[in-house]
């Protein structure tokens, strides 16, 4: 986990804050959210420590990083970076997730989002629908509840 603490400090940041608060918010475990906020202010990479720590178990089970290039390791070049965990309540957590052609810029005008540099491989729906049937019974998280699936292959 250091290492990927080095390489991706706010995504792991991103992943523990995802498990904390859910933590909080479905009363798993009494947590004074105070205690943790110097945490959650200085975005510490360590806080899936801080979490693990008060509740007494771990809160990453598992965590994968992996980055691919197109050509050389240049930031252009970069098609793939991807981010799983397996969390706490057994639920698979997705951090950064890039799948990009570089061979197809999209226009700053007709972004739909600022960050949308490129057009997608169209990875997204294949890896949401592998995890989802490679794990019926964990819950797949992307952080953002309208994206969250389910081992029944599809959106909740």
């Amino acid at each position: 986990m250091p290492a990927i603490a080095k390489r991706t400090p706010n995504t792991l940041h991103g992943v523990a804050a995802s498990v904390g608060n859910r933590i909080v918010v479905k009363n798993w475990f009494p947590v004074d959210p105070q205690q943790l906020a110097i945490h959650f202010q200085s975005s510490d990479p360590k806080l899936y420590r801080a979490i693990s720590e008060i509740i007494g178990t771990d809160v990453i089970y598992d965590i994968y990083y992996v980055k691919g290039w197109a050509g050389s390791k240049k930031p252009k070049n970069l098609v793939l970076e991807l981010l799983v965990a397996w969390v706490y309540k057994s639920t698979l957590e997705l951090g950064d997730i890039t799948f990009l052609d570089p061979t197809h810029p999209i226009p700053p005008g007709s972004r739909r989002f600022p960050d949308q540099t490129h057009k997608g491989l169209g990875l997204l729906p294949v890896l949401m629908k592998n995890l989802s049937a490679k794990s019926p019974r964990t819950e797949v998280w992307t952080g953002d509840a309208s994206r969250r699936s389910t081992g029944s292959g599809g959106p909740v």
